[in-house]
């Protein structure tokens, strides 16, 4: 793993994430899906997970014409994370 200029570290696997990369957000989204369905998931995690497949789940809803920003914000919103303006 590199560094970055501000001395994070920098996973080359999600930099090659995009969030325009259809099929990678769906085979994220059933992966997601199959640990939440497990019984031995942390309580914390299984709530991530749950809003994680929700925002995946909008964001993929074509009939739907938000970016990834308004999403994120929206999802932050709903689960009491983000301010209402």
């Amino acid at each position: 793993m590199a560094s970055t200029d501000d001395g994070g570290v920098e996973d080359p696997d999600l930099a090659t994430l995009d969030h325009k990369d259809i099929p990678a957000l769906q085979r994220a989204k059933a992966e997601l899906i199959v640990r939440h369905k497990k019984k031995n998931f942390n309580l914390f995690f299984q709530a991530q997970a749950t809003s994680m497949i929700a925002l995946i789940n909008l964001f993929l809803d074509l009939e739907l014409d938000y970016g990834w920003i308004e999403w994120s914000q929206l999802a932050a919103k709903a689960t009491g994370k983000g301010s209402i303006s």
